[in-house]
């Protein structure tokens, strides 16, 4: 039940982020066949890392990609998801094309430099197999997301600190980060360096690499398959709904939207100080609410941050009363 939950949670929250969808469930399925359920560590070496002596001697090519997509462990499975997910929206941000390419040549960077630590450990005597598992990807989007993703304090997120540190919503990221990071060791800790530099290489766009595109159908192929999945989401949950559930859901969309806006309208009455508003009929309200407070320059500086143009900013910021978390919720969905 809590795969069958995760899988629906996939299927339904990546909406404009196919490529970042199709990587992580195949991550998700591919560990649970060839990971998660094996017996010791040597089997999990065996079955999906970049072993050099079965890579270069057996011919199993197929390495280079099941090293870079299977995790080992459930813990490491659960903790990357968390992590892909929270950083789909570079993906929204970059657009899926250019996204494809940025995973194209995070991936290479990863092969060959994983591939050039492996064979020099091996010169020198050593029999050095790093994890295997999607560290490329998530640790060079976790560099664009310290780069790129501000902290914004407000109410239901503020700043904490705690013997001279500041912590944040990004807090939580971080923690789940450094778990993953030191999961098994030096293992795991070289990949994921690895794709922190490939983030930082992409970001400073080294020798022009952010111009690189993958073809379109591949986009397309897997928008498709997102969409798939998409659809498969839906059909079980109108399967698994209880009767009458539909026609409930329309009776509520045919009503008028009264409590949304009761709600929009106390949310502006605290923002300008004007508590009459919150008792008066929806039908008045309408009329007495004045043209909302023109966004800060620090908010708008804040969001544009995050990769939005200034127009975008500025009108989600007006639609939301001016809170930045709001704005910045509807800019990523």
């Amino acid at each position: 039940a809590p795969v069958l939950n995760l899988f629906e949670k996939m299927a339904s929250g990546f909406e404009h982020a196919p490529i970042t969808q199709v990587i992580s469930v195949l991550t998700l399925v591919l560990s649970i066949l060839f990971g998660s359920h094996q017996e010791s560590a040597v089997q999990r070496v065996n079955t999906s890392s970049l072993d050099l002596e079965r890579l270069c001697f057996h011919g199993e090519i197929w390495r280079l990609f099941t090293s870079h997509i299977i995790f080992p462990r459930n813990a490491e499975v659960f903790v990357g998801l968390i992590l892909l997910y929270v950083c789909r929206q570079f993906e929204r941000q970059m657009g899926s094309r250019k996204f494809a390419g940025f995973l194209f040549l995070s991936m290479c960077f990863s092969i060959l430099s994983l591939v050039a630590v492996t064979v020099t450990a091996a010169t020198f005597g050593l029999n050095f197999v790093p994890s295997s598992g999607p560290y490329f990807l998530i640790f060079s989007l976790l560099s664009l997301f310290y780069y790129h993703i501000p902290k914004i304090p407000t109410s239901s997120s503020p700043y904490y600190s705690l013997l001279g540190l500041v912590f944040s919503e990004k807090t939580l990221i971080y923690i789940l980060s450094a778990q993953l990071l030191f999961s098994e060791g030096f293992a795991s800790f070289l990949p994921s360096i690895i794709g922190m530099v490939a983030g930082y290489l992409y970001d400073v766009d080294w020798f022009n690499i952010q111009s690189f595109r993958l073809p379109q159908r591949l986009v397309r192929f897997c928008a498709a398959i997102g969409s798939f999945f998409s659809s498969v989401n839906t059909t079980n949950a109108s399967l698994t709904a209880p009767r009458g559930a539909g026609r409930s859901t329309q009776a509520t969309n045919r009503r008028p939207q009264s409590s949304q806006f009761d709600s929009n309208a106390s949310s502006a009455t605290n923002l300008m100080g004007n508590s009459s508003i919150r008792h008066r009929p929806p039908q008045s309200s309408v009329s007495s609410i004045s043209t909302p407070l023109p966004p800060d320059e620090e908010s708008i500086s804040m969001l544009m941050g995050m990769g939005f143009d200034r127009d975008s900013v500025v009108r989600a910021l007006l639609m939301t009363g001016n809170n930045v978390e709001a704005a910045a919720n509807q800019l990523l969905h």
